[in-house]
């Protein structure tokens, strides 16, 4: 065992590197979590309210998910419960502070290299 600090691991609901005006980000996989947390069970148990406060302190629930689907965020997508999908070029959403939107895109070399990549 060593006493030297371990390096924390990045969140991965939580872009690692943000911009000074953004209040809240997500990567892919916060917006895919977050999609996940809509079910009427978890809103009711409170879990998706825990969720947001872990990772987006102060952010709502029906207001993130209404300033994703603005900024085109999401797609139609029949396999899930909430007909929902995060849309193939979005890499990252940030909510500013001034309460506009950015969407960060993937490139066509991002997209290219995680479509050849070996399973």
């Amino acid at each position: 065992m060593s006493n030297s600090p371990t390096r924390p691991t990045p969140n991965p609901h939580i872009p690692e590197h943000l911009p000074a005006d953004v209040k809240w980000g997500f990567t892919c996989h916060g917006l895919n979590q977050l999609r996940h947390h809509c079910h009427w069970i978890a809103v009711g148990r409170g879990f998706t309210q825990a969720f947001l406060d872990r990772h987006w302190p102060g952010l709502k629930l029906g207001d993130a998910m209404a300033l994703a689907k603005q900024a085109g965020v999401w797609k139609r997508d029949r396999q899930h419960f909430t007909n929902l999908a995060v849309a193939k070029r979005v890499k990252e959403f940030h909510i500013l502070h001034d309460g506009s939107t950015r969407v960060v895109k993937f490139t066509n070399a991002e997209l290219n290299a995680t479509a050849t990549k070996p399973s």
